[in-house]
């Protein structure tokens, strides 16, 4: 009885003290307004600062244009900030102890971030900010390409054993209204353990469909997600909630 008792008790402290950790994926378009040369980025730090990007734990920006106005934003926030790779960035509530970076297209160079965060219980996460490539030769349907592209974050991932996140732009564009080409994406991420972290319904987060995602190995439970507005970008932002 008493082992019972236990057992209960401890279920019971684990549900009700669970941590919940925010991320949020964004494309900033270079911190410029969509169809404009004016700066975006007092706009961008209202969302964080006030709007739906509240408390968030880790933000994966993409394009983020000006690495000082993104570092700016967030020492006014209170963030640490993992300089900027080929456009992209991480913004963490918690201490930032390790970054680097992976190369995804060997022929364009073209690079991911990461970042080795100390979280609750001195333990250690890896948050990637990815940006796969849009267009080969003026063609953006390549889904096969990006797949590859996402196999070399995911191999660069397996040599880290704790827990994911891979969030950012993977320009999963639509061929045609009603068909996604992000089959080699999303069956890359699962063959290596990955969680799609982004439960929505209405999955359209750019024109060209759904290009924005976040992808999670070790989580436990995936609590709420959402899609932002647009904000001065051509992507909407979004976030999603989870327990590890």
């Amino acid at each position: 009885m008493k082992l019972l008792i236990l057992i209960i008790c401890l279920t019971f402290n684990t549900t009700i003290f669970a941590k919940e950790y925010k991320i949020a994926t964004w494309n900033i378009v270079g911190g410029k307004k969509l169809f404009s040369k004016k700066s975006n980025y007092s706009n961008i730090e209202n969302v964080i600062r006030k709007g739906d990007l509240k408390n968030s734990d880790f933000i994966s920006f993409t394009e983020q244009g000006d690495p000082d106005q993104v570092a700016q934003i967030a020492h006014r926030l209170g963030y640490y900030y993992s300089e900027g790779i080929w456009g992209n960035s991480i913004l963490s509530k918690y201490k930032i102890v390790n970054t680097g970076s992976v190369v995804v297209n060997p022929v364009s160079m073209r690079q991911a971030a990461w970042a080795d965060i100390e979280i609750e219980n001195n333990e250690i996460i890896r948050v990637y900010a990815v940006h796969l490539s849009y267009k080969m030769k003026l063609n953006p349907f390549i889904p096969k390409i990006r797949g590859k592209e996402m196999e070399l974050v995911l191999i660069n991932a397996s040599t880290f054993k704790g827990k994911v996140i891979i969030a950012g732009d993977f320009n999963t564009v639509r061929m045609i209204p009603i068909f996604m080409s992000n089959k080699p994406v999303l069956k890359n991420a699962k063959k290596y353990g990955y969680k799609n972290a982004f439960k929505k319904k209405r999955k359209l987060t750019q024109i060209m469909g759904q290009l924005d995602w976040i992808f999670a190995r070790g989580v436990k439970k995936i609590v709420k997600s959402k899609i932002g507005k647009f904000s001065g970008s051509d992507h909407r932002y979004i976030y999603t909630s989870i327990e590890f």
